[in-house]
């Protein structure tokens, strides 16, 4: 029997490429690959505008010209050490993604600045907007340590502090491109100056 088709990943993507691997072996099998065929489509049926590698000894093909914000499908097959042909391999999908600027406001700016209300600290930023949502927001207490808020969807924080204390805080965005967001450049830092 042939081995079982190999499993297919996306190894890498750049502005107008998308390279991806082959596994290099059938697990269940133990046979090795040592020939790959791959083909990349504009749909999952593999039948619009379909490019085929030759059979190649590379785990891996890069397909390049591509179209940014445009899905594109990959398959692949292989031959086995016995020299016998698999099936394909179960189908992935990748998308360009050509955003590389940062939410805006960029620097973030304050809508409220932070304060202190006995010992809750309260602040937001104002609302960022990116092609490549959603907009996640960064606290940083600047002062204390373990004030911070973490990356988060909203664009204001509250944080019970359990006594009165000060804090200057600055505030920062990302957006949600993958597999690196866009990450903003930090807002001016402002105190809550409770006293």
């Amino acid at each position: 029997d042939a081995a079982l088709p190999p499993v297919l990943s996306v190894a890498d993507s750049s502005p107008n490429s998308i390279e991806v691997q082959s596994s290099t072996s059938d697990p269940s099998s133990g046979f090795s690959y040592t020939s790959y065929y791959f083909q990349r489509a504009d749909n999952q049926v593999f039948d619009v505008n379909v490019v085929p590698t030759s059979w190649q000894s590379s785990e891996a093909a890069e397909f390049s010209d591509l179209d940014p914000n445009t899905e594109y499908w990959f398959r692949v097959r292989a031959i086995d050490e016995n020299s016998k042909t698999t099936g394909w391999s179960e189908t992935i999908s990748e998308t360009i993604n050509t955003d590389d600027s940062p939410p805006t406001p960029n620097p973030s700016q304050w809508a409220v600045e932070p304060y202190c209300s006995g010992n809750i600290h309260s602040m937001t930023a104002v609302e960022a907007s990116d092609e490549t949502g959603p907009v996640w927001y960064y606290f940083e207490c600047m002062s204390s340590a373990g004030l911070d808020s973490g990356w988060q969807l909203s664009e204001t924080y509250t944080y019970n502090t359990g006594y009165e204390m000060d804090c200057s805080y600055r505030v920062k965005t990302r957006d949600s491109v993958a597999p690196t967001p866009n990450t903003g450049v930090w807002s001016e830092a402002v105190s809550t100056n409770s006293y």
